[in-house]
């Protein structure tokens, strides 16, 4: 545990701007995303293939964004959110955690509004992270994990260049039940110069 908050830290001497993209602004989380994040982490459909139930109420959304500064601020995670450029509002999250510098490795997780499904929002935040991460941190692999049943996630993670690797099974509890989920990796050989 101490070799990951002393690498995460490096983020901290390696400061976070905001990334911009044509679709999306990749940004720290802050307390007045509450409204628009409660939004979409309100829907059941967004959470339906994912570790956490659907926010009940705005004050279970306040103690995410807590979560998420703390983390920052703690050198535990890199989570961000995912702005809209067309409307400014936060539509989604994203987050770099589980990094391992020893190994060169780092995952990413992701959440996205329904209404920007399917628009090319979430792959250029993936890009844009991942990006990043070769660049500033010198990740060598960056691997996600997505529920069997969610074809949105690794139909993005393909289409970012991520390699489906096999499924880990029962890696996960979703709802109470333990489920397996595919697993995705690219390497930094293997990221074409979109960074």
């Amino acid at each position: 545990m101490g070799a990951l908050v002393r690498y995460l830290r490096i983020i901290h001497m390696i400061p976070f701007k905001p990334i911009e993209g044509r679709l999306v602004r990749l940004r720290h989380v802050t307390a007045a995303d509450e409204k628009d994040m409660f939004e979409w982490a309100s829907d059941p459909e967004v959470s339906r293939h994912l570790p956490w139930n659907a926010h009940a109420s705005i004050q279970e959304t306040r103690a995410y964004i807590r979560e998420c500064i703390d983390a920052y601020v703690n050198g535990e995670w890199l989570p961000l959110a995912i702005e809209d450029i067309e409307t400014g509002r936060v539509e989604g999250n994203i987050a770099l955690y589980s990094v391992k510098p020893r190994h060169g490795i780092a995952e990413i997780a992701f959440v996205l509004a329904p209404k920007l499904w399917g628009g090319g929002h979430l792959m250029e935040a993936a890009t844009l992270l991942a990006g990043w991460a070769f660049r500033e941190l010198e990740i060598n692999r960056i691997q996600a994990v997505a529920s069997v049943d969610n074809a949105h996630s690794f139909s993005a993670l393909e289409r970012m260049g991520m390699k489906h690797e096999g499924i880990l099974r029962q890696y996960m509890s979703i709802n109470g039940e333990f489920c397996d989920v595919n697993i995705y990796a690219i390497l930094k050989s293997e990221w074409p110069e979109r960074n």
